[in-house]
Formats: C-alpha cells, structure tokens, sequence
C-alpha cells in the first residue's frame, strides 16, 4: 500500500483489531486444547505482542515511516491469517460430538487474550490522534514519495491544528 492507503490502514487497524477480539487468543493456552491448536495460539500471541511493540515504536517516535506502517499492517494481517488457521485447526480436529467442546477451548482462548487487544487498541487510537494533530508527522521522504492525490488526502485527512502544522513544513499541501 501506498501513500494515503497506507495511513488509512493505520487509521482502520483499531477498527479491526477490536472486531478481531472475537478471535483473539488467549494469554494461557488452555491444557484441552490439541498439541496443534495450541501451538498456533502461541505463535498468534506472539503475533499480537509484535503489533503491540510495533505501535509503541511509533508512538515513541517524532515521524512515522511507511516501512513502520508496513510492518503493522503485516503483523495485523499475520495475526488475523493466523486466527483464522486456529479456526480451522479447531474444526477440523475435533469430531463432530466433540466439535462444541473443541470451540469452547477456543473461545475461551480467544477471550483471555481482550485485555491484550483493548491494550493494542488504546494504542492505536493514542498513536491515531497524534497522527491527526500532526504532533507525530509522515516522514518527509515518504510524503515526496506521495502522489499529490495521496498527500491531498493525508492533508485533508488532519484536524485543523494539524493541517496548521503540516502546512508550515509543507506549505505545497493543501494548494
């Protein structure tokens, strides 16, 4: 993705991530679960604490480059691809008798796992806001990299102390 795309995911990663709450994984993995489902949690907690450390990166930083942008919208689509896998590994391992037990496992995997991803979220959304009100700016080489209906759509996209400030950098935006 490019450009304004790019920050649009950003923007729409809370959006998902709290829609992904429902597949979360869980902090424990639970012993009933199979050795495969287990494993696969594991990895998709793995999954979530790389996004985690990827927003406080950015959040920590004074400009947000598009390879930090890429790497959280890989980590957030890895995860869901990996939520997804469980699923399947969970349907598909058990037998049907068993198949309400094997997704309870799941679910109750999945729930543990809320409080990482309101974590992740508050993150986001802090990280969001500070994007908006340009107190966190776009790198400048990715900015030039911008087509101008892409960097039109960064700008237009700012609150209005943000587009203040992008407009001093940048006085060619908005035009």
């Amino acid at each position: 993705m490019k450009g304004s795309a790019t920050f649009a995911c950003l923007l729409a990663a809370g959006v998902m991530l709290v829609g992904a709450s429902a597949f979360a994984q869980g902090e424990k993995v639970s012993p009933k679960a199979s050795p495969s489902l287990k494993a696969l949690m594991l990895e998709n907690q793995k999954k979530l604490g790389d996004m985690e450390s990827i927003l406080n990166k950015l959040d920590a930083a004074e400009e947000v480059l598009e390879e930090d942008i890429k790497s959280l919208e890989n980590a957030l689509l890895t995860y869901l691809d990996g939520m997804d896998k469980a699923y399947a590994v969970a349907r598909e391992m058990a037998p049907k008798e068993a198949m309400a037990k094997e997704r309870k496992v799941f679910a109750d995997m999945a729930t543990a796992c809320e409080a990482k991803l309101r974590r992740i979220d508050t993150l986001h959304t802090a990280l969001a806001e500070k994007v908006l009100n340009a107190t966190i700016k776009l790198d400048e080489a990715w900015l030039k990299k911008m087509i101008k209906e892409q960097s039109e759509g960064y700008y237009r996209s700012l609150y209005p102390e943000g587009r203040q400030k992008v407009k001093k950098a940048h006085p060619e935006l908005g035009e």
